[in-house]
């Protein structure tokens, strides 16, 4: 007697364009079939799977299942197949009838209607397909895109998107047909991949930031910008961090808005066309600022708010943030690396809403990611109350100036602004009125170029390329005020 085995059944192109059912319900399927049997019997085409393929492997895991359980083979549930002679006729023809029965999503259209265009594309012209007369022909007056809207109304925008998922990100294009991603979302997800290798492009082609470029001038800011100014050295961004007047006198505070409105001014001097302005300001000089700022032909483009995220203060509500004014020359013509501003939704982040797509979106004007540095941080100087931390300066710097450019600190303090530019390829021209202040900032950048020249040496993965043993620039003595 011949023993009773499971038929091991191919499956075939058109069988496999339809995307898998999701676990819950094949097992719902399986249940039915194990309860009430197979009610419709699996077409065959050739000798293989044309349509029924989730109720063979249902029949096939009930198969195993049966086995291990040592029932008969006699008493197991053996696959129903047909043959139908439309499909073996025209199966171009006789899958699209049948899908658009079934109501598919709009990303298993479009996965599918692409698929059904290139196996059209690469039928001999002897043996065309019935199923050709649904597409237009194509002229001067019809994109290739426009075909789309005629197979299972998959319209012309997801079908360029799957095109160019299936061309440029198979493994995208894959996420959708298997039915883990919609389109929309793997697109979005493929544009993000998009800017960032570009931005790594760009900084790849850019020359690596040396400690030569990293210039911390023992100078006055208004008379140093001054000289910048006449000697015509253009910034690509300008990042102002001023501790503000060291007494609450009216003289002091009038003498220190007035110098920041000459620090604006200069600072409009010292810009390039798609230069940036970058000012972090306190409450109570934030609104001159502001008007300062468009009085000298800046347009405000983000009034950014900081979470230091801890702070005490008595007798009115704790400041624990920071305002972070940012303005540029031209409204429209600008620098704005898109991928360096990009964070998680909340949506997203928060809640995990699926509906959210993980390729982020441009992150709000209210920072509360990154807090202010404690006394023990490793970044921490002494005699440096007011330090911004690298992220900070990180996210300005990523964010609105590309690798090479040239950035302008009047109040360099600890040196925050010059480390970064070092760590991500600019130059840096950084003004510090305190000697000793000056010179703690120009040892945090040559430590900082050290450490990184050790770690390439070793092998490692440095912050930025291999860095030449070059000296920083002396520091200059400070110009007569």
């Amino acid at each position: 007697m011949t023993p009773i085995e499971f038929p091991n059944l191919p499956i075939s192109f058109f069988c496999s364009l339809s995307k898998a059912l999701k676990p819950a319900k094949f097992k719902a399927l399986k249940k039915s079939i194990r309860l009430d049997g197979q009610k419709e019997p699996i077409i065959m085409r050739g000798g293989e799977i044309f349509d029924g393929r989730h109720r063979y492997l249902a029949l096939k895991e009930l198969w195993d299942e049966d086995e291990k359980a040592g029932v008969p083979p006699q008493q197991r549930k053996l696959p129903k197949t047909t043959f139908d002679a439309e499909a073996n006729k025209d199966p171009a023809l006789f899958f699209y009838q049948h899908s658009c029965r079934r109501s598919p999503d709009e990303t298993e259209t479009a996965c599918m209607a692409i698929e059904l265009e290139e196996y059209l594309d690469a039928l001999p012209e002897h043996q065309p397909s019935a199923l050709s007369r649904y597409r237009p022909k194509r002229g001067a007056h019809v994109r290739p895109c426009d075909d789309g809207d005629n197979f299972f109304g998959a319209g012309t925008r997801l079908m360029t998107m799957g095109r160019t998922l299936r061309r440029e990100a198979p493994d995208l294009y894959a996420e959708c047909r298997e039915g883990r991603m919609a389109m929309r979302k793997a697109d979005a997800q493929y544009r993000r991949r998009k800017k960032e290798a570009a931005a790594k492009s760009v900084s790849a082609s850019a020359p690596a930031a040396t400690p030569a470029d990293i210039q911390i001038l023992y100078a006055e800011a208004l008379s140093a910008m001054e000289d910048a100014a006449a000697k015509c050295q253009k910034s690509a961004l300008v990042i102002i961090d001023s501790d503000g007047p060291k007494s609450a006198s009216n003289d002091d505070q009038a003498g220190f808005v007035d110098d920041m409105i000459g620090l604006v001014n200069l600072s409009h001097q010292c810009l390039t066309d798609t230069g940036a302005l970058v000012i972090f300001a306190r409450d109570e000089y934030a609104a001159e600022t502001v008007i300062a700022i468009k009085d000298y032909g800046f347009h405000l483009i983000n009034w950014v708010k900081w979470d230091e995220s801890f702070g005490n203060t008595p007798g009115r509500w704790s400041r624990t943030g920071r305002h972070i004014l940012y303005a540029t020359k031209h409204r429209t013509n600008r620098t704005f690396n898109a991928a360096a501003a990009t964070s998680l939704s909340a949506r997203m982040r928060i809640y995990n809403d699926a509906r959210a797509g993980d390729d982020g979106h441009t992150m709000p004007d209210v920072w509360t990611d990154i807090p202010k540095l404690p006394a023990n941080h490793p970044e921490r100087l002494p005699g440096q109350p007011d330090q911004l931390p690298e992220a900070l300066i990180s996210r300005l710097i990523l964010t609105l100036s590309n690798p090479g450019d040239v950035i302008l600190d009047p109040f360099t303090g600890a040196g925050t602004v010059p480390v970064v530019c070092l760590k991500t390829g600019r130059k840096c021209l950084a003004f510090e009125i305190d000697e000793s202040r000056a010179n703690a900032a120009r040892q945090r950048v040559a430590s900082v170029a050290t450490k990184t020249e050790g770690e390439i040496a070793r092998g490692g993965d440095g912050e930025i390329p291999a860095l030449p043993p070059s000296p920083l620039l002396p520091l200059s003595a400070p110009s007569a005020a």
